[in-house]
């Protein structure tokens, strides 16, 4: 299932991340009446929705939780600047100045970047979270996260 979650700049956080966070719920929940295996669900997203699949994992793994996520270049960390965000600052397509551009444009001035919400390698219990694959590339900006 592939969700249209509203973007930003016109829907800021968490709205993109609510709208996933309610399809999944829905697919966990309907998953018998369309014939899927029962309490078999995985997370999977690249970019933004690698983003969000995290925080899925996160947020569900006490109620309904995935059992894998598949993380394809995700933005997990939202305060660290890391050596790879110098390192490819200027790559194409993704540009540090991209990047800090497509923030201001989804996060509010008024919420904290290290809420796990936001940032969700800033968990501080990982306990029952789904097995992870996690994809990166190896000139991008993101990599080290």
């Amino acid at each position: 299932m592939s969700v249209d979650y509203r973007l930003a700049p016109e829907h800021k956080f968490p709205a993109g991340l609510e709208d996933c966070m309610a399809a999944y719920a829905w697919a966990v929940d309907n998953a018998a009446r369309y014939g899927a295996p029962v309490g078999k669900a995985g997370v999977a997203g690249d970019s933004m929705g690698g983003h969000f699949s995290a925080i899925i994992a996160q947020e569900f793994r006490r109620t309904k939780p995935p059992v894998v996520q598949v993380l394809i270049y995700p933005a997990v960390d939202f305060l660290s600047e890391t050596p790879s965000m110098h390192d490819f600052a200027d790559a194409w397509p993704l540009t540090a100045e991209t990047v800090d551009y497509f923030m201001k444009q989804y996060l509010p001035e008024t919420v904290d970047p290290s809420d796990p919400r936001i940032s969700p390698i800033r968990t501080q219990d990982l306990r029952g979270l789904a097995p992870a694959l996690i994809y990166t590339a190896g000139f991008d900006m993101l990599l080290d996260q």
